[in-house]
């Protein structure tokens, strides 16, 4: 993702209440970023759901699937920069 788009984004989810963003205490042009408080509940909530359900999904493939999902995966990412 390139920096502007990253940037667009994460203005969007700040402004929609997803996110909070403070300035770095020694650099000004970093950014702290973390869930806001309604939004680390939801995900609190979900996650173990979201775990149990990537679970299932990769027990329904062999390791050799598996394999060839991961090598798949990690070229998409190297292409994607």
């Amino acid at each position: 993702m390139d920096k502007g788009l990253l940037s667009r984004n994460l203005k969007a989810l700040v402004a929609d209440g997803f996110v909070r963003a403070r300035k770095g205490d020694f650099d000004n042009r970093a950014q702290h970023l973390s869930l806001t408080y309604s939004r680390q509940v939801l995900f609190d909530e979900t996650l173990p759901k979201m775990r149990e359900q990537q679970r299932l999904l990769r027990a329904s493939l062999t390791q050799a699937e598996l394999d060839v999902l991961y090598s798949a995966l990690d070229k998409l990412e190297l292409a994607a920069d």
